[in-house]
């Protein structure tokens, strides 16, 4: 295990040195000092072989996918002549190509070795949902999560224009078990929410694989039985409080200002909660930030009196 946490089989994969042989150590630094006497080779510009080529793309590519930096970045001036100052041989792939020829070839590569790593290993749970995104596209994701391991992603689909219905749930999840090749038989248990759709799912998916285990989200769950509690007068008047108090301090320049200062020296991250998407969040999130703010508040009550009193 490397010192950033990432396996050293991981780092060799990548092309990177494990901890073991950083320049830290004995074998780093003769490596460093080898390449010092190289003589004019530190000046010289070797041309690259097509293997060599090849697997600078491909780090090229895994830095912008894992740096979540859009693909025109290579295509910037300034990073053509960072690349001419360092290997001028080499020359950087445009956009289309990154995304129609190296994409394909990663795509291929990572499938190919999540395929092998689901054959390895057993007792699998598969997760479903369904989500909406920015787009208004209605997407179903599925994946499969194993024990201390990154949950794989079998299939992920754009559900738009089907009927969200109990057979096609079962079928987004057919196909993404098919599509990895995973074996039925290593499978423990599917966990989705829990609506009335996803309950007629797990009827039918236990009818055919009587060994697996259906299991509803536990926080679906929790917001069902939450829902029941925020309908009492008492609790309704606890939420106004918090809402109340949430909306004057985000409204008011002033005093949103001093709570904010406040918040910095005393370390808090979390911030004032104004809007939540459902019952579950109006309880935790809402409830939560307003419990850590209420110290703060006072102090900066206190403070701005004491300093009207001192002028």
């Amino acid at each position: 295990m490397g010192k950033t946490g990432v396996p050293t089989q991981e780092l060799s994969t990548l092309g990177l040195l494990p901890a073991n042989k950083s320049s830290a150590t004995k074998e780093g630094s003769q490596m460093l000092k080898k390449r010092k006497s190289t003589g004019l080779d530190r000046y010289v510009d070797h041309g690259m072989t097509k293997e060599a080529i090849q697997d600078a793309h491909v780090k090229l590519f895994r830095y912008l996918v894992h740096g979540h930096a859009p693909f025109s970045c290579p295509e910037n001036p300034f990073f053509h002549a960072f690349c001419d100052s360092i290997r001028p041989s080499y020359l950087v792939l445009t956009a289309y190509v990154l995304t129609h020829t190296v994409m394909d070839g990663e795509y291929a590569q990572v499938h190919l070795a999540e395929c092998d790593w689901l054959k390895e290993h057993k007792m699998h749970t598969i997760l479903h949902d369904g989500w909406e995104d920015k787009a208004g596209h209605a997407l179903g994701g599925t994946v499969a999560a194993n024990n201390k391991a990154p949950p794989v992603v079998l299939r992920l689909e754009d559900m738009t224009a089907d009927r969200a219905s109990a057979d096609r749930h079962c079928q987004s999840i057919k196909l993404g078990i098919q599509k990895m090749e995973l074996n039925v038989k290593t499978i423990i248990a599917i966990t989705t929410d829990n609506p009335t759709v996803m309950q007629s799912a797990w009827n039918k998916l236990e009818t055919e694989y009587h060994w697996i285990l259906m299991f509803p989200c536990f926080l679906h769950r929790l917001n069902g039985i939450i829902g029941k509690i925020v309908s009492y007068q008492s609790m309704k008047r606890i939420l106004s409080g918090t809402t109340h108090i949430v909306s004057y301090f985000n409204s008011l320049h002033y005093w949103g200002g001093q709570l904010t200062n406040e918040a910095k020296h005393l370390d808090i991250k979390r911030g004032l909660q104004t809007k939540t998407d459902s019952r579950w969040y109006s309880l935790s999130k809402q409830g939560l930030s307003v419990e850590e703010h209420r110290l703060l508040s006072m102090f900066a009550f206190i403070w701005t009196l004491r300093k009207r009193q001192m002028d």
